[in-house]
């Protein structure tokens, strides 16, 4: 794989995936009617921030910590996939809903360190009647391997599940994301040396741009098959052509 190439070989897909999601012309349903449309188009927003903060960490060399990124693009995805795969409006409601068990337990914690601290939501009734939702103020609908196994429904070419993505991708991610020797090992000083930082950490880089991109394309090929974009096979077409090319 020549990394230079391949570096410059992703931002231009993703500026080509920006171009055709924008001429969709996509205007979201408001919430009162579902929260689908505006949930999905965050998720999908916040992936193509991700995609490109990994890409400019990667030039640097930084392999970990552009691990540490594809990683969250493969939540991303994994997140999209279980959403989208039945039952979407209701899910994308309870996502959304959760944010009430969220602000309940940041409110807790702040109490607990300073009870004098006065803080109320401008939505605190309505907070607090989704906060009752949630027994866990960690997982909204289950963990994220419970999502990956959920068996495929939408798309043959993914099936049987998504379980590959959480255990190969998503574990080597959550080395560097958690810093334990895994993910620091490289790192380690040679013995009897005088100490220097390294600003370079180039081994992962290829395979986390690899994988991030990945992940970018499947989310938004997935979010445009649900809001019928009309988009996806051009996603991962150029996907295929701009990107899968500089990996064989």
């Amino acid at each position: 794989m020549g990394t230079a190439s391949f570096l410059k070989a992703v931002p231009r897909y993703i500026q080509r995936v920006e171009r055709l999601v924008e001429r969709c012309k996509i205007f979201p349903r408001p919430l009162g009617a579902t929260e689908l449309d505006q949930i999905l188009l965050a998720l999908l927003n916040r992936s193509n921030n991700t995609v490109k903060a990994m890409v400019l960490v990667a030039t640097k060399n930084y392999g970990g910590e552009a691990t540490a990124l594809s990683r969250v693009l493969v939540e991303q995805w994994l997140i999209v996939r279980w959403m989208t795969n039945k039952d979407e409006h209701e899910r994308a409601a309870r996502f959304a809903q959760y944010e009430g068990k969220q602000v309940q337990k940041a409110l807790e914690r702040l109490h607990a360190h300073d009870s004098s601290i006065k803080v109320t939501h401008k939505q605190d009734t309505e907070m607090k009647k989704f906060a009752a939702l949630y027994s866990s103020h960690i997982y909204w609908a289950g963990t994220l391997r419970k999502m990956a196994e959920e068996p495929e429904e939408r798309d043959a070419s993914l099936k049987p599940d998504a379980t590959w993505y959480y255990n190969i991708p998503y574990t080597i991610g959550s080395w560097f994301v958690h810093s334990n020797v895994m993910g620091v090992r490289d790192l380690a000083p040679a013995p009897r040396q005088a100490f220097k930082f390294r600003r370079k950490d180039p081994n992962y880089t290829d395979m986390a741009v690899m994988m991030g991109a990945l992940c970018f394309a499947l989310t938004t090929a997935r979010i445009s098959d649900t809001l019928g974009l009309g988009i996806s096979d051009q996603v991962l077409g150029l996907y295929r052509k701009h990107v899968e090319k500089h990996i064989r």
